[in-house]
């Protein structure tokens, strides 16, 4: 028990100088309470005391003291705090703390000692023993992580279960230690937590902390409460952490998975636009050639098999586009589906150069001048086909918009920032004007016409590095070049 009192001084020589005075404080205490002299004689006394043994007390072996104080260095060799035992004058026997003060005169002579006794919880055969055994019980094997803290926030003691979640093999390297100072970015909260515990308040919050051993993320609920000692007094803390570690993924999980549909969502608002604009277009198209075919070949002019012919063409222009909006569909379908077989370390330099063979014959008609500069970093854990589609699409743009009256000059270089990869692609071709940046990764949209183009690199792209976690910057200036610059997190 936290009972903390002060020296007593008193006035005189006497404890009777006093007695009207100690006489009202003993009866209104609200334990066994009793003074005794240097003698071992008891002087003063409350009826809880002669309660407690059920007879009027005399000498303090009544309590089962047989030591008896003289000295003040006396209190130092006292083995104060101890499980006394009782005998009650019935025979019955039980147990009592015991806690004793010196009292002083004014001049600081020793005349006596006031003592307390406190009953028990551990009684043997009582109650009270069977349930502080129950508690125990349930200290040792409840599944979640208990602690003891005094009210500093120091850590007195810990369930065996706790130091198995926590993997700590030896837990007197932690005893004392403070229990704010092992959290991280949850320290403000345990300590606003520990603050209202000490208050009577109930504390709570929840943190990160890892395992001692392998550094294993858990995550944690925990519950601060105090507890009082036999005046309702905060006493000690009692922390209650269980393991949410499970549930807080789910949680990441299913925010992950509604970010997806949301994408989803969006990606299936421009389809349907698509199916009913960039779809209806060629289909419209082809039933009006078809049309004028008919009333072509009805004709018996033979000028109308040339323009049969010219028509023809014509549809034929507009199947292949029907044709390459379908592929571009299912291209953005399968973006959305990385095969994990798929993602391992990957060679930049080695992927660039297969790119840039399989695009050799427009390098060539371009006569572009390329320069490529990995040696900065040149591996990272990625989709070859995701990585490879990024460099495709932004290399066949580069090449695609090149400016008419300058030669094409691409510099493609990595480097690490920070936590992340950078891949830079960077041409002197014609630009983009910056009213058109904001929809520049929007699906179908193009905004130089005087090339074929369909309008999905950039959106696939995108959509590649988002759901990858990484991050695409645009610099572009018109008729000066563009720089793309793609951000890989680093796994």
């Amino acid at each position: 028990m936290a009972i903390n009192f002060s020296s007593i001084n008193i006035d005189g020589n006497t404890i009777e100088h006093s007695e009207f005075f100690y006489e009202s404080l003993v009866k209104q205490f609200p334990c066994a309470f009793y003074i005794s002299d240097l003698h071992g004689h008891i002087q003063l006394y409350n009826q809880a005391t002669a309660d407690l043994i059920g007879r009027t007390p005399k000498y303090i072996s009544d309590f089962g003291i047989h030591t008896n104080i003289k000295t003040t260095d006396d209190f130092n060799d006292t083995h104060q705090n101890e499980i006394l035992q009782i005998v009650h004058a019935d025979g019955t026997v039980f147990h009592v703390f015991n806690k004793i003060k010196p009292i002083y005169t004014d001049s600081r002579e020793l005349i006596g000692s006031l003592t307390i006794l406190i009953n028990s919880p551990f009684s043997k055969g009582s109650k009270s023993e069977h349930n502080e055994h129950l508690l125990k019980n349930v200290y040792s094997s409840s599944t979640d992580c208990i602690k003891v803290l005094d009210l500093n926030g120091r850590l007195i003691s810990m369930n065996e279960n706790g130091q198995r979640i926590a993997e700590i093999d030896d837990i007197s390297s932690f005893i004392g230690g403070s229990y704010v100072d092992l959290w991280m970015d949850a320290k403000d909260a345990a300590a606003t937590a520990l603050a209202n515990a000490r208050n009577g308040k109930t504390g709570r919050f929840v943190g990160w902390l890892p395992t001692i051993k392998t550094n294993t993320p858990k995550w944690w609920d925990v519950v601060i409460t105090a507890i009082p000692d036999m005046f309702g007094m905060p006493e000690q803390l009692l922390v209650v952490a269980r393991d949410i570690t499970e549930y807080t993924l789910l949680q990441d999980e299913l925010k992950h998975r509604n970010k997806e549909l949301l994408k989803t969502n969006n990606d299936l608002d421009n389809f349907i636009y698509t199916a009913s604009h960039d779809l209806r277009s060629p289909v419209t198209n082809i039933e009006g050639l078809l049309h004028t075919l008919k009333v072509t070949l009805s004709s018996e002019e033979p000028n109308k098999l040339n323009e049969a012919d010219l028509i023809l063409e014509l549809i034929d222009k507009s199947i292949n586009k029907f044709k390459r909006t379908i592929l571009d569909l299912t291209e953005i379908s399968k973006v959305q589906r990385t095969n994990e077989e798929d993602i391992h370390q990957i060679n930049f330099l080695e992927i660039i150069e297969d790119v840039l063979f399989s695009i050799q014959d427009k390098v060539t008609e371009s006569g572009a001048k390329i320069t490529i500069d990995t040696n900065a970093c040149n591996h990272l854990i990625f989709s070859t086909k995701n990585f490879k589609s990024i460099v495709y699409n932004l290399l066949s743009n580069a090449i695609k918009y090149r400016h008419p009256e300058r030669t094409l000059e691409i510099s493609i270089f990595t480097k690490k920032v920070g936590d992340s990869v950078l891949l830079s692609i960077q041409d002197n071709g014609l630009g983009i004007s910056s009213v058109h940046l904001p929809k520049l990764f929007s699906m179908f949209k193009r905004f130089h016409n005087h090339v074929e183009g369909t309008g999905i690199g950039l959106y696939i792209i995108k959509r590649i590095i988002d759901n990858a976690g990484g991050e695409i910057e645009v610099h572009t200036e018109l008729n000066k070049g563009t720089t793309f610059n793609v951000y890989f997190n680093i796994q």
